[in-house]
């Protein structure tokens, strides 16, 4: 019985089973290992006589993807519009911890396939790219530092929505450390032109209707979206996909002239790595935002809340006192160093100011904790460790 859990397709479940049969007419194992769980029938060979060029050009990624991940120290990998990916059971296997993020038909899908894996330290979850508080429960699942992955992340949306989700990502990256690989940064030139190469030629008018689907961020290309993501507070730069040649002899109905092409087309196309240009929060320092999620306001901390800092917080929250909406707050102190008696003070600023209403505190540490408990306001707030 297949796994998928609804026959509704729509265009997102279409995508994502699209690039798995991609993936697997590759060859490649575990795209096969996910598509005979999901039961998606895979004719290989029909695939790679009617689209070789989107069969080699999504094996490429995927393998520079996987290059990337290892060339790093963390073993933490956030997978976001993960959809049907097989990345997650082939990192399990070499000790990673894998999350992958998409809508929540995709992710309960994948779990439910996952389940017969016993063991495997990889797991999916339903996300709302748009919202950051959504971001960073799917990067809460993960403890440290980690290697986010997007690929095709933002092709659906509009460009408020697109800017909503990188500053997510930036302020996920600020908190949790790490880097954002985008393999697909130059991936409307690279099919366009290995389509070229394989089949003579290009096809103007597919471009152009793929535009937005191959462009994950809006941007031409790696010219422009590096440019565009360090104006909006990352450091984005290009990295060389490694050295492809062993996949492309795997494709015996390439012959030599057309390698040859290809390999110097892949000289020219880059994989964007990507960091938070924002400094880390130091001793003394601390960093606010908040999330309206229903009638809830999220307000999140990062650092230290003493005599110096605490102002901010009761700027941040009269800010969101004037725009309304909310009913209950949730202060997540899971980044929260410390609070001080001043903090102290805004805590009851704010609790007076809900009235009946609920003020909670999440993620409190220990010390924490034992300061809530020692100046009683565990019984003014809801105190929890998560």
């Amino acid at each position: 019985m297949s796994k998928t859990l609804s026959s509704d397709f729509n265009p997102v479940d279409l995508t994502a089973q699209a690039r798995l049969m991609l993936l697997s007419a590759s060859a490649q194992q575990e795209a096969n290992e996910v598509a005979q769980a999901l039961e998606i029938p895979v004719d290989s060979e029909s695939i790679r006589n009617r689209s070789l060029p989107g069969v080699l050009t999504e094996r490429l990624l995927y393998e520079a993807t996987l290059a990337c991940i290892r060339n790093t120290d963390c073993k933490n990998v956030l997978e976001l519009s993960c959809g049907y990916s097989p990345m997650g059971w082939a990192l399990a296997k070499e000790g990673y911890c894998y999350v992958g993020a998409d809508r929540t038909l995709l992710a309960e899908t994948m779990n439910l396939a996952t389940e017969d894996k016993g063991g495997t330290d990889c797991r999916y979850t339903a996300i709302d790219y748009r919202n950051e508080a959504s971001l960073f429960a799917a990067a809460d699942l993960l403890d440290g530092p980690i290697t986010l992955i997007t690929q095709g992340l933002t092709s659906d949306m509009n460009m408020d929505e697109k800017l909503l989700a990188l500053e997510g990502i930036l302020k996920v990256l600020t908190a949790h450390g790490g880097v954002w690989f985008m393999p697909d940064m130059d991936a409307r030139r690279l099919t366009s032109e290995m389509r070229a190469i394989i089949r003579g030629k290009s096809s103007k008018a597919s471009d152009s209707r793929w535009k937005i689907a191959l462009d994950s961020l809006g941007w031409e290309d790696s010219r422009e979206s590096i440019p565009a993501l360090n104006s909006l507070g990352f450091k984005a730069e290009s990295q060389a996909l490694p050295d492809e040649s062993a996949i492309l002899a795997a494709f015996p109905e390439l012959n030599e002239e057309q390698q040859k092409k290809i390999l110097a087309l892949l000289n020219e196309i880059c994989i964007g790595r990507i960091t938070a240009e924002a400094a880390p929060v130091h001793e003394g320092q601390v960093k606010f935002y908040t999330a309206l999620e229903g009638t809830e306001l999220m307000i999140y901390a990062m650092g230290r809340i003493d005599s110096a800092t605490a102002p901010l917080l009761l700027e941040q929250f009269r800010a969101a006192e004037a725009e309304g909406g909310y009913i209950d707050i949730t202060l997540d102190f899971s980044r929260l160093d410390y609070i001080s008696s001043a903090g102290l003070r805004v805590l009851l600023v704010i609790k007076k100011s809900l009235g009946n209403n609920i003020l909670r505190v999440s993620g409190a540490n220990s010390v924490l904790q034992e300061i809530f408990e020692s100046t009683g306001f565990d019984s003014l707030l809801e105190v929890s460790d998560t």
